[in-house]
């Protein structure tokens, strides 16, 4: 009886043992199942991520491209800047040279102004310094004209009384 006891407890045992692992073989299955089921998700879920991996790198490429580009653009902003900052400098040496340039030829023009009147006061001199001269010879001439007509005069007077005076002593 205690074997019976022992027999009908075994196979209860085994009955329920059967049960549990047929139970735990649905839930293995349905555990299978699942576990596929997330394979195929996770398959899924992969492809996904390495579609999004690769839209990331290409953005990053992208970006790193767009980056570079906006590296170009400054250093050619920077290059113009001082091209232009340059330009600026070379226009302002030059006002200041053509200021000097015109200060200097206004300068010249007053210089060139004040001989020009120098030497319109100096021709005007010379002028009336020639024409002194001019008179002074008519003068010079006209006097040795008369002169010579006294000259004349006075040794035909100077004769005839020399003459009439040798002609009293004798």
């Amino acid at each position: 009886m205690k074997g019976e006891g022992q027999l009908k407890g075994l196979e209860e045992s085994i009955v329920f043992t059967q049960q549990q692992v047929v139970e735990e073989e649905n839930k293995l299955s349905g555990l299978q199942e699942q576990l596929e089921s997330l394979k195929d998700s996770v398959d899924e879920t992969r492809q996904v991520f390495d579609g999004k991996r690769g839209s990331v790198d290409d953005l990053r490429r992208e970006n790193a491209q767009l980056q570079r580009d906006q590296f170009d653009a400054e250093k050619k902003v920077a290059v113009a800047d001082t091209s232009i900052q340059n330009l600026q400098r070379g226009i302002r040496q030059l006002e200041e040279e053509r200021t000097i340039r015109e200060s200097q030829l206004k300068q010249l023009e007053e210089e060139r102004l004040l001989k020009e009147q120098e030497l319109e006061s100096k021709k005007t001199g010379l002028r009336q310094l020639q024409d002194h001269h001019e008179r002074t010879k008519e003068n010079i001439l006209q006097t040795q004209g008369s002169l010579r007509c006294c000259g004349r005069n006075w040794r035909t007077k100077a004769a005839s009384w020399i003459r009439r005076r040798m002609s009293t002593t004798c």
